[in-house]
Parts: C-alpha cells; structure tokens; sequence
C-alpha cells in the first residue's frame, strides 16, 4: 500500500472524507436536510390528527414521540444530546445530521430564546437546522404568522434592549429574510440567520398545532378538560408575566374555578 492509499483510508474511517466530499458537494447535505423535514412534517400530522393526545403533554414528551415517529422513517434520533449544549432533537444518517429545537409557542419571545440558542450555542458547522413549534392556543394561524413578521420587521428589537444583547441580535438576524422554498407549505416558512461566527445558514420554522378545545356539550362541560384547558392557559400567563398584556379577571376567575372546583 502506497501513501495515497494510507491517506484515503485514514480520511475515510475518521470521517473526514465525508466532511470533504460534502464540502464540494453540498447538495448530498440539503437532500438530507429535506428528507428529515419531509418526515418531520409527515410526523407533525400525525400528532395534529391527534391533538386529543398530545394537547397537555409537555416539550419533551412531545418532542420524544417526534424523536419516535423519524426513527421509524429510518433516521437516528437523540433526544437532547450535547452538542454545544442540549438541544431538543438530533437527527443522524449516513454522517450527516440535522438539529431541530423545539419549544412551545407561549409568546414571540419565548420562540426568539430557542432561535437563540440554535444561533449562538448549538449550531457550528451546520448549514440549516430548524425551528418546531408545539402551538397550544387557538388560531395557529395567527400565532404563527406573527412569529414570521416577528423576525422578519425586527420586532425583537425592544427585547434585544432590554437584555443587552442588540449587537449579536443584529449580527444573527438584522438582515434575515423569508425565504421562498417549495418544502414549506402551511404553517412552515424558510428564513435565514447568521451563526455568531457570521456563517449564514437556512432556519426551516415549523409549526404544530396542538389546540384542542372542543365546544359541543360534553366537550365543554368534561371536568378533565377543563382542568387541563386551564392547567394550559395558567402556563401561557406565567410566561406572558413580563410583557404587559392586559390580564382579564373575569377569565383569570373561571379558569381558577375550573382547575380547583370551587363552586364545588
């Protein structure tokens, strides 16, 4: 065996010759990339078609059976591995891999902390990773379309103030843009960021909706239900605490009622 052939060898069982070979072919990464959120998407309607399940479940039992539902797709999964920190979902095939945070969709600023956190912490020599979101609320629709023009106008600017961090903020995100992608139908858009290194990179932003309230008689009148419908909007007031929204009494009062029964 010559040199070449030392060099080749040693290159492909350390790995380093995929790394290469993705390098100057970084097509066999985005075809990777749009696999995993083909199926990511075909697992986020499986849940949606069984919102009754999954409504009071919490962001790692969601995320656990997404985890469950790619690998039988015939992807690796981990959940919450290291890799520059813990993120949610790690997917891996044939070397490539793909991160996905997850967080449930409480307010825009919420959303924005896990956008951070793939930005500035897990994200390193990755060229998209994505953004899922468990919506628990009514009208995904406009939730989700809020987030879109949250990132899209620069709306996180005053919390950017307020925590300091205005100069990485505008680094990562002060020139993102929508960007228009065949994959992304629904409730998905395409944008992109910058790593804190300034590498650009691909955000695919994924929403789940999870609502589940049903209004005939028996649905709103199940003690169950309406336990866990107030357990959700408690959860939702906690994390609005900071922002100034305007809280109504009259449905903080029932919501108190429908939780611990005191008209009992």
């Amino acid at each position: 065996m010559d040199l070449k052939d030392e060099v080749f060898d040693a290159m492909l069982a350390s790995g380093q010759l995929d790394d290469f070979l993705d390098l100057i072919d970084p097509q066999k990464f985005d075809e990777f990339s749009r696999s995993v959120f083909v199926e990511l998407r075909k697992a986020v309607r499986a849940l949606e078609s069984n919102a009754d399940k999954y409504y009071n479940q919490s962001e790692e039992q969601i995320s656990t059976t997404i985890s469950l539902l790619l690998e039988k797709s015939g992807f690796q999964t981990k959940s919450e591995p290291s890799s520059r920190g813990h993120v949610d979902i790690f997917v891996e095939k044939d070397k490539f891999k793909w991160l996905i945070e997850a967080k449930i969709g409480y307010n825009n600023q919420k959303i924005f902390e896990g956008l951070l956190q793939l930005t500035s912490r897990y994200l390193n020599d990755q060229r998209s990773a994505c953004l899922l979101l468990y919506f628990k609320k009514e009208n995904i629709k406009s939730n989700f379309e809020s987030w879109k023009n949250y990132i899209q106008y620069k709306s996180w600017m005053p919390y950017a103030v307020k925590e300091n961090i205005v100069e990485q903020c505008e680094l990562m995100y002060g020139e993102t843009v929508i960007k228009p992608n065949n994959f992304c139908i629904g409730n998905s858009f395409l944008s992109d960021a910058k790593t804190t290194a300034g590498e650009v990179l691909d955000i695919y932003n994924l929403g789940v909706n999870l609502h589940f309230c049903p209004v005939d008689s028996s649905g709103r009148n199940g003690k169950s239900l309406k336990k866990e419908q107030a357990k959700i909007y408690f959860e939702h007031l906690y994390h609005d605490r900071k922002s100034g929204n305007y809280i109504d009494e009259v449905t903080l009062y029932s919501k108190l009622n429908d939780y611990f029964e005191f008209d009992k």
